[in-house]
């Protein structure tokens, strides 16, 4: 759920005491040290896609996990103290989007703030009549275009429904959100046909979806997905990882336009060799 809010200076602080933290414990301090024996135990354990993964994008993702950690801030809320494991766990989600693109994908990414379970946001919207109306929410992750993840770590480690990841979902928002507000396109750089191809397909298949949720029936994606195109590029894309194989028979051309986007193919990492696109 992609919403916008700012920081405050003593959210500031927190920011660098998490920084100066998560270096504090890198292994050897530097980015470019080995990978721990026991970090690749919890990726395998939580990360199950990254089992997949042939030997040269394993070894890849490692080294994203490094940079990831070293560069982004956690900060526990709720009185959530953030462990190694919930860092590299987060990491690890995070850095299966960035494998053909690379951590300057997530250059705008500012922190990432983990509560323990479920939070609540307060919001204030502006009625027809004039009035500023406020309510609460009870959500499970959020991501802002100001460069800022809120994830319920209780959700990371136990999805609501197979297909679903918390950290892909609110990650490819982030993708969507580094040129401004969340659309669904999540493009900084693109040609016309590209992006026309794009519009086409994930049109045609928004409407679809949008036509079988609102019939209450039983689809590949998350009913969520139905709600905007933002939430539809995001709910796609924890499909695309988590359920690769159905996704590309059930949506083919859906899957292969996030194909195209995330330049590899998933499916592949279960069967033939996999190898990213050009």
């Amino acid at each position: 759920m992609p919403p916008v809010r700012s920081l405050s200076s003593i959210a500031a602080s927190l920011v660098r005491k998490a920084g100066h933290q998560a270096r504090s414990w890198l292994p050897g301090g530097s980015t470019e040290a080995a990978f721990p024996a026991h970090w690749r135990v919890w990726l395998d354990e939580h990360v199950v896609l990254r089992t997949r993964l042939p030997q040269p994008l394993r070894l890849r993702h490692e080294a994203l996990v490094l940079k990831f950690l070293a560069r982004k801030p956690f900060i526990g809320c709720a009185g959530l103290e953030v462990t190694e494991q919930m860092r590299v766990v987060i990491a690890g989600h995070a850095c299966l989007l960035v494998l053909a693109k690379g951590m300057s994908a997530y250059a705008h990414v500012r922190e990432v703030l983990v509560y323990p379970g479920e939070f609540v946001a307060r919001r204030a919207n502006t009625g027809a009549d004039g009035l500023v109306h406020e309510h609460v929410q009870v959500l499970r992750g959020e991501s802002s275009s100001l460069g800022q993840v809120v994830l319920s770590w209780a959700d990371v480690l136990h999805p609501a429904e197979l297909g679903h990841n918390l950290v892909v979902h609110e990650f490819a928002h982030q993708l969507d959100q580094a040129k401004g507000a969340a659309n669904g396109a999540p493009f900084t750089f693109a040609s016309k046909p590209q992006r026309e191809r794009w519009a086409a397909v994930m049109g045609r298949e928004f409407e679809q979806h949008r036509h079988n949720a609102s019939f209450g029936e039983q689809t590949l994606l998350s009913h969520y997905g139905a709600t905007s195109p933002a939430e539809f590029f995001a709910v796609c894309s924890e499909v695309f990882f988590a359920l690769p194989q159905a996704m590309r028979y059930v949506h083919p051309a859906l899957y292969q336009e996030l194909c195209q986007y995330y330049r590899f193919s998933p499916a592949e990492w279960f069967g033939a060799p996999a190898a990213i696109l050009p």
